[in-house]
């Protein structure tokens, strides 16, 4: 498994074992709500998706689904655009930050593209 692998598949238990110990529930309930929602072919957004821990299971799980994937760090977005490269197109890395409100509420290049 390549590094970017490793850190893809370490990244939750790294915080649900230090910084969040809710972090798994929230997980399997947020996979919950999709899985009674995502019935049939599905667009999700996620904001905030580091290396794609959530995305893996989202594309795993619901196998018509594509993920527009959001992060404001742009080494996570490479990392888990290669950890997860074999969903292909099923997943589409973003680098955005919707703090401000230029970007929120303004064109923005990038995410012109992410229309499917």
């Amino acid at each position: 498994m390549t590094s970017c692998g490793n850190l893809s598949k370490s990244w939750d238990p790294m915080f649900a074992n230090s910084v969040d110990p809710t972090r798994p529930r929230r997980t399997d309930a947020a996979l919950g709500v999709l899985g009674d929602n995502l019935r049939k072919q599905s667009m999700v957004l996620e904001f905030g998706c580091g290396p794609g821990p959530l995305v893996e299971q989202i594309l795993s799980r619901f196998r018509r689904s594509n993920i527009i994937a959001l992060d404001t760090d742009p080494v996570l977005l490479e990392v888990g655009s290669v950890a997860l490269r074999r969903f292909g197109t099923r997943a589409n890395w973003v680098l955005a930050d919707f703090r401000s409100k230029a970007q929120c509420c303004g064109t923005r290049p990038g995410l012109e593209s992410i229309g499917r």
